[in-house]
Formats: C-alpha cells, sequence, structure tokens
C-alpha cells in the first residue's frame, strides 16, 4: 500500500516543510531559494514517479503537479507582491509577516482531500 501512496506522502512532507521553513526562517533569500528548491526536488521526484508509472492516469499527475506549481507562485509571490505595493518598513517588514500564519495547513488539507480523494477513487477504479 504504501508504495501506492509514496509519491503523495512524500509531496505533502516536503509541502507542509516548506511552509514551515518559511515561517521560521522569512526572509527573501528563503522563499525564494527555499521554495524552488523544494518545487525542483518535487518535480524530480514526480519525473521518478512518472517513470516507474505511479500516476493512475494523467488527471492524477496533473494534480500533483498542480502542487509544485503552487509551491513555485508562493516561492515568487513575496517577489512579485513587492512590485505593487509597499513592503513595508524596516521596523515591521512584509516578508516577516507574508507566510507568519497556518493557512498553509488549510491549503495542504484542500490539496490532500483532492489529490488523495482522486487518487483513492481512481485507484479502486482501476483495480490497481
Amino acid at each position: 500500500m504504501m508504495s501506492r501512496w509514496s509519491y503523495s506522502l512524500f509531496m505533502l512532507a516536503v509541502y507542509l516543510g516548506t511552509f514551515v521553513f518559511w515561517k521560521e526562517w522569512p526572509s527573501r533569500s528563503a522563499f525564494v531559494v527555499g521554495g524552488l528548491t523544494a518545487a525542483a526536488v518535487l518535480a524530480g521526484a514526480m519525473v521518478w514517479a512518472a517513470r516507474r508509472r505511479y500516476f493512475v492516469n494523467r488527471l492524477d499527475q496533473v494534480l500533483h503537479a498542480w502542487v509544485i506549481v503552487d509551491v513555485v507562485l508562493e516561492a515568487l509571490a513575496y517577489e512579485g507582491l513587492g512590485a505593487f505595493v509597499n513592503l513595508g518598513t524596516e521596523q515591521q517588514p512584509l516578508v516577516l509577516r507574508f507566510h507568519d500564519n497556518n493557512n498553509f495547513l488549510g491549503c495542504a488539507a484542500a490539496f490532500a482531500l483532492l489529490i488523495g480523494g482522486y487518487r483513492w477513487w481512481a485507484l479502486r477504479k482501476s483495480g490497481r
């Protein structure tokens, strides 16, 4: 059973770990470097999983890729946001508040329900 869920669980752990990293060490470079590194690790692992026929179908693979896109967008969001709004003051920079919450847990739960629910259904339907 673990092999049927290994990449999905790995992805969930990296996703949560990335947000905890950002929360504990908030800086512009941590957002970009940490996020893009996490996305690269997830993308590399996705290629590895795809080669081993981990994904039930194309939609299963696309839903997993959606998480990688989310990490990339989150990693670049601060830089993108800075182009349009005031990034705060030196006493209270926006970078310290950007991910200083636990909203990512709700996103992780939504991803887990959507992707995990679909994967469970697709695995049952395919008989794997």
